[in-house]
């Protein structure tokens, strides 16, 4: 069975902001709260492409 490596990224959306949290894999995984982000676009955006480029492919969970 393959292991998913990945972390779990968290956003707790508002009119005008994003908070953002990471979980790193594993039950003694560190949780990290990363700050706020404008809830825009284009902060959205580049939100996302830094996460991806430091925790590698990203994939959307419902």
């Amino acid at each position: 069975m393959e292991q998913n490596s990945g972390v779990v990224v968290a956003m707790d959306t508002h009119k005008e902001t994003i908070a953002v949290a990471v979980a790193e894999p594993g039950r003694s995984g560190e949780v990290r709260f990363l700050g706020e982000s404008p809830n825009r676009a284009d902060a959205v955006r580049r939100l996302i492409e830094k996460l991806a480029s430091k925790y590698g492919r990203m994939s959307r969970l419902y």
